[in-house]
This record gives C-alpha cells, structure tokens and sequence, in this order.
C-alpha cells in the first residue's frame, strides 16, 4: 500500500526508450532514419486501430471496472500522439 501511494502522491517523468533514441538519431543515416521512421509510424496505425476495436470489446465482455477503460485509453492517445 505505500508504493502504490507514493506513486499517487509523486510525479516522475516516464521513461521510453525511443525519446533516448531520438536524442542520437543524427547518428544515423538520414535514409535509414526515414525508413525507419515510416515503419514505426506504420506499426503504430496497425496497433492503434486494434487497440481501437479492443477497448469496447474488452470492457464489454468484462467486469473490469470503469477505470481500466480510461487506462486503455490513455495508452491509446500516447500512442496517436506519438504517430502525430
């Protein structure tokens, strides 16, 4: 009980790896980096329109309580604002 309170009551910036990437990304060639660019930016329509489908289907067919939905959700606009 007193981690996940401290996690309610502290802010920490999260930690993803590719925001470290991007940091080194003029390490890279320039059209290696755009493929690879446009192929996560691929990957990430593909898993956002699942993730789409899924999260009615999935609080639907559940007893999972309301907040779990605004979960999905919220990983859902961190992965579209990334595509953005």
């Amino acid at each position: 009980m007193d981690l996940l309170r401290k996690q309610w009551w502290e802010i920490k910036p999260m930690i993803d790896p590719f925001q470290v990437a991007l940091t080194f990304m003029h390490f890279m060639p320039k059209e290696e980096l755009l493929l690879a660019l446009e192929n996560r930016a691929d990957h990430i329509r593909i898993f956002t329109k699942s993730f789409e489908r899924l999260i009615p289907i999935r609080m639907e067919n559940s007893a999972a309580p309301r907040h779990i939905s605004e979960n999905l959700k919220l990983g859902l606009a961190h992965m579209l604002t990334e595509l953005k």
